[in-house]
């Protein structure tokens, strides 16, 4: 269950960089995804 809402929210982070590629600079974009990824690992400790 767990490894599905990972693989769920990465999809989403890789749809959200793709959708917001001409609207942010590339930096921005891995700056939140960086932060998409941390919080995922959180909530990954949180359900283990």
């Amino acid at each position: 269950m767990a490894r599905k809402i990972v693989e769920d929210a990465r999809a989403k982070a890789a749809d959200v960089k793709a959708r917001q590629r001409g609207k942010q600079t590339p930096a921005a974009l891995e700056e939140r995804i960086a932060a998409l990824e941390d919080t995922i690992e959180m909530l990954l400790h949180m359900v283990e």
